[in-house]
């Protein structure tokens, strides 16, 4: 797996530990409430937006400003670096230890814990997906957490797909590149990202029974695929 920390803005740590911060506070509170906080998990086809919608439901669920725990969105990145430097935070390795993992945790973390770093990596992460998830107001974006965390209750999950073309001519325009160079990137990371699931839970992401709601992103914009999102778990009075 490649080494993520030389790229990572000191923003994302500063969300990781407002994140760990809003956890902590509200812990007493959770507690004594019983009542299960929903997540949401997002799988993506690479080139779509799933972290643009991801944002977008954000920004509705978090109207209240007083929230002491607001939903908070973890992508690939944020969700690498836990697991490979979670020594930085000693605050969430406490409580992810003493979580209870869903089914497919518990599969995933015995067939790996006894082989190389790069399955090491994963065990951390798959056992952190599963306690986000958990603990609730998770926006799990990508890395299996559909997967991971699909015999969790009141989770929502969501894949977002489009066209090559879309994908391709989106990317392109994201990255300033040409357009044969822009497919060779998706075809490669598409494999790459369904490799690395497939590899790890033995699952793939295209599974369309894994998901409540599948998005074709170049019919729907972000506002719309988010909003549509939300709607669902308020019919299921979850929020």
């Amino acid at each position: 797996m490649k080494q993520v920390a030389s790229r990572i803005s000191p923003e994302i740590d500063s969300v990781i530990r407002a994140r760990i911060e809003s956890m902590v506070k509200a812990e007493i509170n959770l507690k004594a409430d019983r009542e299960k906080y929903p997540f949401m998990t997002i799988s993506r086809e690479y080139g779509c937006e799933g972290y643009g919608v991801a944002c977008a439901i954000e920004k509705i669920l978090n109207v209240n400003p007083r929230e002491k725990f607001p939903w908070v969105s973890f992508d690939k990145e944020i969700l690498e670096r836990i697991a490979e430097e979670s020594g930085q935070y000693p605050g969430l390795v406490k409580m992810i230890m003493e979580q209870r993992l869903s089914a497919i945790g518990h599969l995933v973390i015995d067939m790996v814990s006894d082989l190389p770093n790069e399955y090491d990596i994963f065990q951390k992460m798959a056992k952190t997906i599963a306690f986000l998830a958990h603990k609730g107001r998770a926006i799990l974006i990508g890395r299996g957490s559909s997967i991971i965390t699909k015999d969790i209750e009141r989770g929502v999950h969501i894949r977002i797909t489009a066209p090559l073309d879309y994908r391709v001519e989106r990317i392109a325009k994201l990255h300033s590149i040409s357009r044969d160079a822009a497919e060779k990137e998706v075809r490669h990371m598409q494999a790459e990202r369904e490799t690395f699931v497939q590899k790890f839970t033995m699952h793939s992401v295209a599974d369309l029974f894994l998901y409540h709601l599948i998005f074709n992103n170049a019919l729907c914009t972000v506002d719309e695929m988010a909003s549509i999102t939300v709607d669902l778990m308020r019919g299921r009075k979850w929020i």
